[in-house]
């Protein structure tokens, strides 16, 4: 939730040593981020909605992944995703 205002965030499992999470997010509809490069991997999998990116859309049943220090553009979910 505070890496992402607005996200609603239930978190699975987390590394305490690591620091790794799993988490399922919820977007709201209108979500949207500016640009970022990633100071961690990224890795998800989209349930529901869509999630679009700089580099193209994510919808259901979609997977990606950004590697730590890639310079993500932006994200935006016009009508919501569960990730």
């Amino acid at each position: 939730g505070a890496m992402r205002p607005g996200v609603a965030a239930k978190i699975l499992s987390r590394d305490e040593e690591s620091g790794a999470v799993s988490a399922i997010l919820r977007y709201p509809p209108g979500y949207a981020r500016a640009p970022e490069t990633l100071v961690v991997d990224e890795e998800l999998f989209v349930l529901d909605g869509a999630l679009e990116t700089d580099h193209g859309a994510l919808i259901a049943d979609c997977y990606g992944h950004w590697p730590r220090g890639f310079a993500r553009g932006a994200i935006r979910s016009p009508r919501g995703a569960v990730v």
